[in-house]
């Protein structure tokens, strides 16, 4: 490593640590700033220097193990945690009590937490691996919340440490270049949203990582039980569950193995009154929340237009179903046991699932990074940079959404998408 490259090193390091300690939700012009010149750093240490892998490790791990010792300074999720976790400690359900009924039964002790909740009205929509994980990071009756979020924080660095492992063995086998890795693993969001604010797509993604490299060793059987852990760690990835069967030519053994292992990580949702709770809590996400949305902004103005009235009721489900039949054409059209394959059907999938949902907070673009690295497209590496200009957002003391920050950041992307595939098909 040269002076020049450990300079870039140290300035991508400290930019990051400054990013997960300093500055609060609201102080948008230190995050953006710090944000920048870590996101410059990045580009420049994986696509202009040519350093060896072990540095690149080095660069991938030191930051997250600083920001280990930082509280969540840039979300507030972190209470929605702890408090499913003292739930879970007490033998009560996440998703059979909505925390102002837990607060009005009388547990008091439980107030504080309750009045730094951003849901205090809906069910937890957390799936049982992230919620072992709370469970795990309250289980010391009366610890700080801070040492719940170091636990937390702790198991997420262990899930990047086997991700970083799991795509050296993955791009091994596909004889493909390994500091690709690299585009994903030291991306700033990655690094800010899964280690500082402790959202749990790190986690997802190492499980996934894992699903496809059973999955080129014919290990179905584990393939499809480590599939199964992914989607009841985020839901997400059962987006790619169609189109990882087809890759395994409809294995059986693949999929009787990811339904068993699903049905018995979701047997805590299936009780009782739980799976409505729960089912309650995402209809919420189609139906309700609204955050930087693109297409949906779109047909929503349309809809104010018409009708004089927010279609979102109408709108989420709807453009979820167009998600659903881009899903069912790439299915058929995938051709079995390729992997560039099924790497492009989860790729389109995913950027469309993106483009139509009514709510992209930051951290949801990690599943399109980590596809991204066997596409190499530069758009969702745009993305992950101009997303982060929604913290604008937070900057007042009542939360505003920005519309000119919102058409500025999917005008780029946008611009940058179609260009793209333009080229390509003039290249094929």
């Amino acid at each position: 490593m040269d002076f020049k490259q450990l300079l870039v090193g140290l300035v991508f390091v400290a930019s990051l640590i400054f990013l997960g300690f300093i500055p609060e939700q609201s102080h948008f012009t230190p995050i953006f700033a710090s944000y920048s010149i870590a996101f410059l750093s990045f580009f420049v240490l994986v696509f202009h220097f040519k350093i060896k892998i072990k540095y690149l490790v080095l660069l991938a791990i030191l930051p997250r193990i600083f920001l280990l010792f930082s509280f969540p300074n840039l979300s507030n999720d972190i209470y929605r945690f702890i408090w499913d976790g003292y739930l879970l400690h007490q033998g009560i359900s996440p998703y059979h009590a909505l925390p102002t009924a837990i607060l009005q039964s009388g547990q008091y002790e439980l107030s504080q937490l309750y009045t730094l909740l951003n849901s205090p009205d809906y069910y937890s929509v957390y799936p049982p691996i992230a919620q072992l994980v709370f469970w795990i990071s309250t289980f010391f009756e009366g610890i700080a919340m801070y040492y719940s979020s170091f636990i937390i924080k702790f198991i997420l660095l262990i899930g990047d440490i086997f991700s970083l492992i799991g795509l050296h063995k993955l791009l091994g086998l596909l004889k493909l270049d390994k500091r690709l890795a690299f585009v994903y693993l030291l991306n700033p969001l990655i690094i800010i949203e899964q280690m500082g604010n402790v959202h749990f797509e790190g986690l997802m993604i190492c499980f996934l990582i894992w699903a496809l490299y059973f999955i080129l060793c014919n290990r179905m059987i584990i393939a499809g039980a480590f599939l199964a852990i992914s989607v009841a760690t985020k839901l997400l990835p059962l987006i790619f569950l169609p189109f990882i069967w087809r890759y395994t030519k409809l294995n059986k053994k693949f999929l009787i193995s990811f339904t068993l292992s699903s049905l018995a990580f979701f047997s805590i949702v299936l009780w009782q009154s739980n799976t409505l709770h729960f089912l309650e809590s995402i209809d919420l996400y189609f139906g309700k929340f609204e955050f930087n949305g693109s297409i949906y902004y779109l047909a929503r103005y349309i809809g104010m237009e018409l009708s004089g009235y927010n279609l979102i009721r109408y709108l989420g489900p709807g453009l979820g179903l167009i998600t659903l039949s881009t899903c069912i054409y790439l299915f058929i059209k995938q051709k079995e046991r390729d992997f560039q394959s099924l790497a492009k059907s989860s790729f389109i999938a995913f950027t469309t699932y993106l483009l139509l949902a009514t709510t992209i907070h930051p951290w949801y673009l990690s599943l399109l990074l980590f596809w991204n690295i066997f596409k190499g497209r530069v758009f969702p590496i745009a993305w992950s940079c101009l997303i982060f200009l929604t913290y604008m957002n937070y900057s007042k003391p009542e939360y505003k959404e920005h519309l000119w920050i919102v058409a500025i950041e999917y005008l780029i992307v946008l611009s940058i998408l179609i260009y793209e595939h333009s080229t390509s098909k003039l290249e094929a």
